[in-house]
């Protein structure tokens, strides 16, 4: 018996130790723990820098930044707002009052006109052709307005040397005194928007009228301007004289118009958005072949580089003119010209060839003619229908039935700009 308790002791003895083994198996040392501390970076506050108006960026806080004033951007970095526009302001300069011609002489005065600074949508001129107290010339006569400029050049006087530039025509009617039943007076209107950049200032002009009549009898002239405050799309900025004669010979072929009318090269400045020539031509003469220049329908031609524009020069509407009656042969038509009207100039476009910052060539023809009916014509003969109008009555000018065919010419290539790409300085 005490053998077997002996061996169960042993057994439980040995079973002890196993579950102790596992006790301890269990029981081991736990994995050490990291106690490092991590440092937390606080989170760094974002600084915006102050924008810096025109340093040519655009920046935080800026509406634009062109690095200075531009045409779409102010000295501010705000954007500039410019478009056409018309503020309905409108400032009249009263220029001649009642100039009283007789004589062809110019009558040349200078008169206030509002300064650069006024920005203008658009120029009228306003004409009156009155009969003075002595009664009013009978004749159709030409006459011409024109602005004097200096050249910035001086003459061997010690003078500037002025040039003329020639901003509306116009031809007398015939007799239109209230007494003969007329109207006694006409007015025209003229858009003068063309050369709106020369009449800043003091300006002086020189108004024109062939009249010879003497005496009592002529024309009591008044002249005016509206300056309608506002921006026009395109701004006439530069004017550039071309062809100018007041009496260019036609149809004498020893005298060919062409040697007046030499091609011109023109610098289009480098602003230029559009180009214009400006022709105003008007035909005169009598009892020539073709009974030219005044009755003659003749085709004139402007060239720019390779570009052509060709129109025949004749007004069909004379007998519409509002200013009459007249006491004359007023309505038939005529070369570029009614009595008693304004003259409408053809404007021809060239942009296409007048590239901003290049030089275009300009050339104006008048279609070929040679005069039959003229002195120095050994084959000229007056009763022959063919050389000479049945009412000239001879060879020689007689200053009534015949006088010598001729155009009066004025030109100019008118330079536009965009407004908004001028900036007030």
């Amino acid at each position: 018996m005490f053998r077997v308790n002996a061996l169960f002791m042993g057994m439980v003895l040995v079973a002890g130790l196993m579950v102790c083994g596992a006790c301890s198996s269990s029981s081991t040392t736990p994995e050490p723990t990291d106690t490092t501390t991590t440092e937390t970076t606080p989170p760094t506050e974002t600084v915006t820098p102050e924008p810096v108006c025109g340093n040519g960026v655009v920046e935080e806080g800026e509406a634009c930044d062109d690095g200075g004033a531009s045409a779409t951007c102010t000295a501010e970095c705000a954007v500039l707002e410019c478009k056409p526009e018309s503020t309905g302001q409108v400032t009249t300069v009263p220029a001649f009052d009642a100039e009283v011609f007789n004589w062809a002489d110019a009558h040349e005065k200078t008169f206030p006109f509002p300064d650069a600074s006024v920005s203008v949508e658009k120029v009228t001129m306003y004409m009156t052709m009155a009969c003075p107290p002595g009664g009013c010339d009978p004749w159709d006569r030409l006459g011409h307005l024109k602005v004097k400029r200096d050249t910035g050049e001086v003459g061997e006087d010690g003078e500037p040397v002025m040039e003329a530039v020639e901003i509306a025509r116009f031809i007398t009617p015939y007799a239109i005194d209230k007494g003969m039943g007329g109207p006694g007076d006409c007015t025209w209107t003229y858009d003068v928007s063309a050369y709106q950049s020369l009449l800043r200032g003091e300006v002086t002009l020189s108004l024109f009228i062939s009249t010879w009549i003497g005496g009592e009898r002529g024309w009591s002239v008044t002249v005016w301007f509206d300056f309608h405050h506002g921006r026009a799309p395109l701004e006439a900025y530069q004017v550039h004289n071309l062809w100018n004669k007041g009496h260019l010979v036609y149809g004498h072929p020893d005298n060919p118009v062409d040697d007046h009318l030499a091609a011109k090269t023109v610098a289009v400045d480098a602003a230029a958005e559009k180009s214009v020539v400006r022709i105003i031509t008007t035909g005169h003469g009598q009892g020539n072949t073709d009974n030219a220049a005044e009755f003659a329908m003749k085709q004139h031609t402007v060239k720019a580089n390779d570009q052509t524009h060709t129109w025949t020069l004749w007004r069909n509407d004379c007998a519409q003119n509002t200013c009459s009656p007249q006491g004359g042969n007023w309505q038939p038509g005529r070369a570029g010209w009614c009595p008693g009207d304004s003259v409408v100039p053809e404007d021809v476009d060239v942009s296409a060839a007048a590239v901003a910052g290049q030089d275009v060539d300009l050339d104006y023809d008048i279609e070929a003619y040679e005069n039959c009916c003229r002195p120095d014509n050994e084959s000229c003969n007056a009763s022959n229908g063919g050389c000479c109008m049945s009412f000239a009555g001879e060879c020689n000018y007689n200053y009534t039935g015949h006088t010598e065919p001729n155009f009066a010419v004025s030109s100019q290539l008118i330079l536009y700009r965009d407004p908004c790409g001028v900036v007030s300085q």
